[in-house]
């Protein structure tokens, strides 16, 4: 996925990965680029990326930055990464934080949650010691905020180490000793725990063991270790450190709500139990391109659509909002139609036909309707020849043959036919003594007042045998103890 070069101007050897997605500030790994993700060059002062047809295939999609699309994944209106760029050239941030807090507050309502929660302490921060730096803020809070990261990471540990009882005695004993150096790293000087060498530590020893449910658990738990990406206790701990200055932290919290182009279908998707044509690389075209914000560009990295509409359910209201108004700017002549097909015939097949939008508002012509009749074919790099793959035509059984259309959800006749129910209420002059009298209560007067303009209502009579026996025990109290 190609994320703009605009946030990454002043950085070097910078690799993203599937397991980390806060790491865009510090090198990361060593080795090449495995995954979908962008890369920027040592030589170079711009990133090189390997595709140079694309920066005119994607014109129509950034012009559009100004628009103030919305992110098809989360929903939230994005940040054109010109103005970001304006940001880091003028310098607008070095300035007291104060003043930057006034800057920022202009796109609060953009900013992800952990990045607006940040910011909503940094203004309690500003209130209490408004001399100190949005660097000097951050050290302050990591006081308290280092040990809640500590507890959910030792969390996480117990939750691996409860799992890894099920697989063999020799494994779990590695485990539990890997775990316990990691706790004691953690223990002694955390800011040299990373979560990814975690990763890798804890799938090399598992490499040899049989791919199982228990296996793919204990990585997954590993996966849900805190990042900066979606914790804001590890936000600010990795954020105090005396490597990023106020200004990159200013800029971090705008950075991830930018307006990015997501590859619908990834440039080096997994291809593990998939076939030559389903393991087929997207290509830097415009149909396999998307509006998203730089925060679910990066979490997507190289998976499959169907993982993301897991992971955000929301994604199927966000992704027909953004979808109608792209309809809106083909139809003021902004994009061109055939765009709006093959965007939701790309994004229908790369989520295996689970999001299938509505695209009735599109006035369609005669060319439109062969192209939406037409099989699914992957877009081909321009300038190459490529040989047009089809994949293969989504099974039924797999979704539902459902779909929900606006305006198709008849209302519910709410309205109930009941019979009426008849409520004596008392006179107003009753209940005024109701409010008077201090020696009865207010609802044991209302229920004798109803008694009493209720004929049927009669006092309980007492059975024969009880008035007897209350007519006994009266006489021998009359009459005095027994002797």
């Amino acid at each position: 996925m190609r994320i703009s070069n605009i946030y990454f101007q002043t950085r070097a050897n910078m690799k993203n990965n599937q397991y980390d997605y806060s790491s865009q500030y510090s090198p990361v790994l060593k080795q090449g680029i495995q995954q979908d993700t962008f890369c920027r060059s040592d030589k170079t002062a711009a990133p090189a990326f390997t595709a140079k047809q694309e920066q005119i295939s994607r014109d129509p999609l950034t012009k559009l930055y100004k628009e103030h699309l919305t992110c098809i994944c989360c929903g939230r209106t994005m940040i054109d990464p010109k103005v970001i760029e304006d940001m880091r050239e003028n310098h607008v941030f070095r300035c007291p934080t104060k003043d930057a807090i006034k800057i920022l507050e202009k796109y609060e309502n953009n900013m992800h949650t952990v990045e607006k929660s940040v910011f909503n302490l940094l203004k309690e921060q500003n209130n209490l010691y408004p001399d100190r730096s949005i660097q000097q803020h951050l050290i302050e809070l990591k006081k308290t905020h280092e040990l809640k990261l500590i507890q959910k990471q030792v969390g996480i540990f117990k939750l691996i180490d409860k799992y890894a009882e099920k697989i063999k005695p020799e494994l779990h004993n590695e485990i539990r000793t890997y775990l316990l150096d990691s706790f004691n790293t953690i223990k002694e000087n955390g800011s040299d725990f990373s979560r990814i060498k975690f990763i890798k530590g804890l799938e090399s020893i598992l490499q040899n063991y049989p791919n199982t449910a228990n296996k793919e658990k204990l990585i997954r738990l590993a996966g849900k270790l805190p990042t900066a990406y979606d914790d804001i206790d590890a936000f600010i701990v990795k954020y105090s450190k005396p490597k990023y200055t106020s200004e990159n932290i200013a800029i971090r919290l705008l950075s991830y709500s930018m307006a990015t182009i997501e590859h619908i279908h990834p440039q080096t998707p997994d291809t593990t139990g998939k076939t030559e044509a389903e393991a087929i690389k997207g290509a830097n075209h415009l149909y396999n391109y998307v509006p998203e914000c730089m925060r679910c560009n990066s979490f997507r990295s190289n998976k499959p659509m169907v993982y993301q509409l897991e992971d955000y359910p929301e994604m199927f209201i966000n992704a027909q909002k953004a979808f109608d108004r792209y309809i809106d700017f083909a139809e003021q002549g902004k994009l061109s139609k055939m765009y709006i097909i093959k965007l939701y015939k790309a994004l229908r097949q790369e989520s295996e036909g689970v999001l299938d939008l509505d695209y009735s508002k599109l006035k369609l012509t005669k060319e439109l309707h062969k192209e939406l009749e037409k099989p699914f074919t992957y877009p081909i790099n321009p300038g190459k020849k490529d040989v047009v793959i089809v994949p293969k035509p989504l099974p039924e059984p797999k979704t539902l043959p459902i779909t929900i259309r606006e305006g198709e959800v008849k209302e519910l006749n709410k309205a109930v036919k009941e019979e009426p129910v008849v409520i004596i209420e008392p006179p107003k002059e009753e209940i005024a003594e109701i409010r008077i009298s201090p020696l009865i209560t207010k609802r044991k007067r209302k229920r004798q007042i109803a008694e009493e303009h209720n004929p049927q209502a009669r006092p309980k009579e007492l059975p024969q045998k009880n008035k007897k026996v209350k007519e006994k025990k009266e006489t021998v109290r009359r009459n005095g103890p027994r002797r």
